[in-house]
């Protein structure tokens, strides 16, 4: 039996990444999964774009080769890496285009609830993801897990799937973990490979419009042996947004700083987590 014909048309996605509107197009079918998988949730602006990009994967004699806006930012010949290096590309013209537009953008996660953001900032690993997820399963509504964006007046999102630790494809997950998605993010780590956990948020908890930045609550996430939450001064405040920066205006920060309190979070259990935000802002 003829073996099928390789699916070369072209899938196309638009997502929504603040202000900017970005075409991506492939002809590689698993790329095209697991770009769905994560950006979903962009599918509709947050704020009105300004701005239109473009990003293609195209196959050549050199491997294949990423292109944005027609220039070449990336090339490989191994399939499973053209997706992280897509992602790669993506990541740093996020900084580029938000910096041009005068817009900080944070190593955070965000998510809001009666007109209220609470932004979680912390080093990779600290849990931003995981308090978000269980932010979203308390009735939260998600805003991102990885990249909160503001203007000095409002506080919104770059939406993506949750994102957790890569881990093992054949590992055995955590029961916390029972529901994800580990198939449409295959990644060369790990001696017999590995995949991106990802979870989408029902579209209902999408954050549809900006949250007032006087409505922000920052919050400096660390694990620890217990829950502990305890204030922070506008010094360390202002100290934790700047390490959380990836591109900032002073007005956006100071308005940040200035957002009424800001706390430090020591935490061990998610939902024990929540339960002392919630009481400080009774």
């Amino acid at each position: 039996m003829t073996p099928p014909a390789p699916d070369r048309s072209v899938h196309a996605l638009t997502i929504y990444l603040s202000h900017v509107r970005l075409e991506v197009s492939t002809d590689l079918p698993e790329v095209a999964r697991g770009l769905r998988a994560v950006w979903r949730s962009a599918a509709r602006p947050v704020v009105p774009t300004s701005r239109s990009e473009a990003m293609c994967t195209r196959s050549s004699h050199m491997g294949v080769e990423i292109l944005l806006n027609d220039r070449l930012v990336a090339t490989t010949r191994q399939p499973a890496d053209v997706l992280p290096l897509l992602e790669t590309a993506l990541y740093q013209a996020l900084r580029e285009w938000h910096a041009q537009a005068g817009l900080t953008l944070l190593h955070a996660a965000c998510v809001t609830r009666d007109d209220r953001a609470w932004i979680f900032m912390g080093p990779s690993g600290a849990g931003k993801s995981t308090l978000a997820r269980a932010a979203v399963e308390r009735g939260y509504s998600y805003a991102t897990d990885e990249l909160t964006v503001s203007d000095g007046r409002q506080v919104w999102g770059i939406e993506r799937a949750i994102q957790f630790d890569v881990v093992p494809v054949d590992a055995t997950l955590p029961a916390w973990l029972a529901q994800v998605d580990v198939s449409s993010y295959p990644l060369r780590a790990f001696r017999h490979g590995g995949t991106l956990p990802l979870e989408s948020v029902p579209p209902p908890q999408l954050l549809n419009e900006p949250a007032p930045v006087a409505h922000a609550r920052c919050v400096v996430i660390a694990r620890a042996d217990s829950c502990k939450l305890t204030r922070l001064d506008p010094l360390h405040t202002l100290q934790a947004l700047h390490e959380a920066s990836l591109g900032c205006s002073l007005g956006a920060v100071s308005a940040l700083t200035a957002a009424h309190s800001a706390w430090a979070l020591a935490w061990n259990d998610p939902a024990a987590a929540l339960d002392l935000l919630e009481a400080q802002a009774d």
